[in-house]
């Protein structure tokens, strides 16, 4: 299948004032692409910065397959920032396809690669907020909520 997903991921904490963790304007170098390849899948696609106008985006875009136990694409980063006690959860900004989309949160707690809290939103055709509250992250790999 298919997943094309352009998401202008200037993710805000919540509540309070927002606290830009990334808007790909200065340098977004620490965003990787990984897919199921890295476990023997065979699903395809790439990640890059893409311009429109005055904004600046990351664009992921492959091909997804169960083949071969496979069935995932990805970009990811760390984040090095602590956020505000007070927040209440996630928004990014995104356009796409109209598919449901994950986000992956590790934490601390996290020690195996495949322990991490996990959220889905639905990209819409049109640039439109996607606001995920903390309490929609459901712990996976064995992690506790």
């Amino acid at each position: 299948m298919r997943k094309d997903l352009i998401a202008l991921l200037t993710l805000l904490p919540s509540i309070g004032h927002p606290m830009i963790l990334e808007d790909f304007q200065a340098d977004a170098s620490g965003w990787q692409y990984v897919s199921d390849r890295v476990m023997g899948g065979v699903s395809d696609g790439g990640a890059q910065l893409d311009r429109e106008g005055e904004t600046v985006f990351a664009r992921l875009t492959g091909q997804v397959s169960t083949a071969n136990n496979g069935g995932f694409i990805q970009m990811r980063r760390d984040l090095d920032t602590a956020l505000p006690a007070d927040s209440t959860g996630l928004t990014l900004t995104q356009r796409g396809n109209a598919e449901v989309y994950y986000i992956h949160l590790r934490t601390k707690d996290a020690r195996r690669p495949w322990q991490y809290f996990q959220a889905p939103f639905t990209a819409t055709a049109d640039w439109q907020d996607a606001t995920v509250n903390w309490s929609a992250f459901k712990p996976q790999g064995g992690l506790s909520g």
